[in-house]
């Protein structure tokens, strides 16, 4: 695996064969070198820029393959707040959900490529390990750039599939309710 301490890690089964991928958002450390007494650490949010999201399978044999580019989730980058691996379109296929947004609302100051707001994405699974990133289709109030904070799903409104919440810096909460096809602004 490359050098890389993220932010986050979510395990997922994309091939529903048993074999675990990982799914890696946070920042890359082939550049940065931030130390705490001595030893490797955590660097403040500010060194950081947005990366895409990284997709790698199980080959189980202890070792994993990066299949990002080849899967389709290897684009845009961004500053992931929050990512799930869920069943968002209903076709028993886990989809990739991620919210974004930088720390710091002056972050255009220290890195000029880098935006406070993002827009979230979302990627749906058409199995066996390759996705379509279906943000765009999902509607002006889903491209809306916000500064988001964490991300969440359940079955807010009991009608037997999951939904997702998203709270941005604001406290605002904005809730996508499912469809038979896929996630809507609720």
């Amino acid at each position: 695996m490359p050098d890389i301490l993220p932010r986050e890690v979510t395990w997922v089964d994309t091939e529903v064969d048993f074999a675990v991928s990982k799914l890696v958002n946070g920042p890359a450390c082939e550049s940065l070198s931030c130390r705490i007494q001595g030893n490797r650490a955590y660097c403040h949010p500010d060194n950081y820029k947005g990366r895409t999201i990284v997709l790698f399978h199980n080959n189980g044999n202890g070792t994993f393959t990066d299949v990002s580019e080849k899967s389709a989730v290897a684009a845009p980058e961004a500053k992931g707040m929050g990512t799930v691996t869920v069943d968002l379109t209903n076709d028993e296929w886990p989809d990739i959900m991620q919210a974004n947004g930088a720390i710091l609302d002056n972050i255009h100051m220290y890195q000029s490529e880098v935006s406070y707001m993002e827009e979230k994405l979302m990627f749906r699974n058409l199995g066996k390990a390759k996705f379509d990133k279906v943000s765009e289709q999902l509607g002006t109030d889903f491209m809306m750039k916000t500064a988001d904070r964490g991300l969440a799903v359940g079955d807010f409104d009991n009608d037997g599939d999951m939904d997702a919440a998203i709270v941005d810096r604001e406290d605002h909460i904005q809730r996508y309710a499912t469809t038979a096809a896929t996630p809507t602004t609720g």
